[in-house]
């Protein structure tokens, strides 16, 4: 019996609406109303929208198109099957340069000066990691990246089938399945 409960609570909770992706149009007017550049994949291949507008009907942008043309549209939500926004990389580069910084500053300091009481770790970390930290996050800038904020649902949700069919001994044997 406790299985049967654990198995039924499973199974409600595995499957959430979306798939970590926003699904909601008033979450993604939040996030696209300060951006000056989105991505609308349709079926007809994927757009650069500029200054996008959440509209009832869709998504309205200046777009600029893989064929060259451009000029200002409204894409149907019927039509939009993923919108990607530019993710910046400038706090994942500045950590990645403090930590490197940090540790040749460390073994800058330990191999370049031979006596240990006029090693100063601190110093030599802190700088390293700052002047590191600088780089790494001027590169990061450099290297954005887009990240999904929605996906249409393209079918019906997956839902769990939960069987119970007597086992031969007596009681019940249950069976959970599932199908993508």
């Amino acid at each position: 019996m406790c299985f049967l409960a654990l198995s039924l609570l499973v199974a409600g909770m595995s499957f959430p609406a979306g798939s970590g992706q926003t699904q909601n149009r008033s979450e993604i007017a939040e996030i696209i109303s300060g951006k000056k550049k989105i991505r609308l994949v349709t079926p007809l291949g994927e757009l650069i929208c500029r200054d996008p507008i959440l509209l009832t009907a869709g998504i309205g942008c200046r777009k600029d198109g893989s064929d060259g043309a451009s000029g200002e549209a409204t894409v149907p939500w019927d039509d939009i099957l993923a919108v990607k926004v530019r993710r910046s990389g400038v706090g994942l580069g500045a950590f990645i340069g403090f930590l490197a910084g940090a540790g040749l500053g460390y073994w800058a300091t330990r191999v370049i000066i031979e006596h240990p009481e006029d090693r100063n770790y601190f110093r030599s970390m802190s700088t390293g990691g700052g002047m590191w930290a600088l780089a790494g996050g001027l590169i990061g800038a450099l290297a954005s990246s887009w990240k999904t904020v929605y996906t249409a649902q393209t079918g019906p949700a997956p839902l769990p089938t939960v069987s119970l069919v007597p086992a031969r001994r007596g009681g019940m044997a249950i069976s959970l399945s599932m199908s993508f």
